[in-house]
């Protein structure tokens, strides 16, 4: 945590924390995006799925935006340590 603390002040220093918070909310934005169309597309797969190893690709497809979506959470919450939520709420 200590990496995280002296980008903060580092941030502090260069006025630069409010981009860096604006930055990982648009990430998360896209990885959340991302994940859900990924969970539809798995969900597809398997569905139309005519051998075993097209439904295995299909799961895994499904996990990966799964985790993608978790992802973003924790990502959108780290963003909210740089920028206030007035500044983040149209992301």
């Amino acid at each position: 945590s200590r990496g995280l603390s002296s980008f903060r002040f580092l941030c502090k220093l260069t006025n630069m924390s409010v981009y860096v918070g604006i930055g990982l909310a648009m990430t998360a934005s896209a990885m959340n995006a991302t994940g859900m169309n990924l969970q539809r597309y798995g969900a597809n797969i398997e569905k139309n799925a005519t051998q075993r190893k097209d439904k295995t690709w299909g799961k895994r497809i499904n996990i990966l935006g799964v985790v993608l979506s978790i992802a973003c959470g924790i990502v959108d919450f780290i963003s909210y340590g740089f920028a206030p939520q007035s500044t983040l709420a149209p992301f």
